[in-house]
């Protein structure tokens, strides 16, 4: 099956994934209800096509969208950047720690923790983009946002390229360059970084997190919250466990327990007395996160 861009639409015959009916057309993907009217103003919450451009209907309806995260020389000014060029509006930021509040990007404040959510939403905000690097949190606040009744738009950068075959959830971010592979599944919260790789039948449970230029060999699966470095390679058939952290430029030859750190080449578990004592290289200690 050929890759396309993921600029490109799929035209056709309506589908169903899901359990949600979907028409196809030049202006993307819209759920229908049971009268086949349209009921989602915009096409990437279920994250089946592109970037996330959505609908702009004539009664002007317009995505009110907070970012989860508020480093300005962060992953959150990237993300602020991305959901600026696809039509989201941003209306502010959220961060728990309460030594941040005075933060600020692009003249977005911080408007709560992630225990405003629920508050946010009834004020008006429709959807939440994460706005971490890291991959431990974020399948919690996918779920949290979720909850809240928020929409999770996907952020998929048009330069990418995605096999039609390959399945996306929500709240997935996709930069520049990468490469999603045929029969793939990317779950709900999933960051694939800058030119990384991921290649056939790979599976990347929630939150799991792809720095740039890592690739991912074929029929890998990488757990929930688990960070694979920049750089780093996984070869096929490899597990990957939940929150497990495979260190920048490692090459991993076998599974990955859950919580487990590794490192090198190959790679192997991170002796935890000596990569606390400052001898150990930050890049063996763990990826480059941003």
């Amino acid at each position: 099956m050929a890759p396309t861009r993921s600029s490109d639409r799929y035209i056709g015959k309506p589908r169903t994934t899901r359990g949600i009916l979907l028409t196809c057309s030049p202006d993307g993907i819209h759920t229908l209800d049971a009268d086949g009217d349209v009921t989602s103003p915009w096409a990437d919450s279920i994250g089946l096509h592109g970037h996330a451009r959505r609908k702009k209907p004539s009664s002007g309806y317009r995505v009110r969208t907070v970012i989860y995260g508020s480093r300005p020389d962060g992953q959150a000014k990237v993300v602020a950047e991305l959901a600026i060029e696809q039509g989201l509006e941003l209306v502010g930021l959220i961060d728990d720690f309460p030594s941040n509040c005075g933060r600020t990007i692009q003249g977005l404040a911080v408007r709560g923790t992630g225990a405003d959510l629920e508050r946010l939403k009834l004020e008006g905000v429709d959807a939440l983009l994460v706005g971490f690097g890291e991959s431990l949190g974020r399948a919690r606040v996918v779920e949290r946002a979720l909850a809240a009744g928020m929409e999770l738009p996907n952020l998929i950068h048009e330069s990418s390229v995605r096999y039609s075959s390959a399945v996306v959830g929500r709240g997935v971010q996709v930069f520049p360059l990468a490469h999603i592979g045929a029969g793939s599944s990317l779950a709900d919260g999933v960051l694939v970084n800058t030119a990384a790789i991921v290649e056939h039948d790979v599976v990347l449970e929630s939150g799991a997190v792809i720095l740039p230029n890592a690739a991912i060999s074929g029929r890998v699966c990488v757990g929930r919250d688990a960070t694979i470095g920049a750089g780093a390679t996984v070869l096929p058939d490899i597990r990957i466990g939940e929150g497990a952290v495979v260190g920048a430029g490692a090459v991993v030859i076998m599974d990955v327990l859950p919580g487990q750190r590794v490192a090198g080449v190959p790679a192997r578990p991170l002796d935890r007395s000596k990569a606390g004592d400052g001898k150990a290289s930050v890049s063996a200690q763990a990826p480059a996160l941003s």
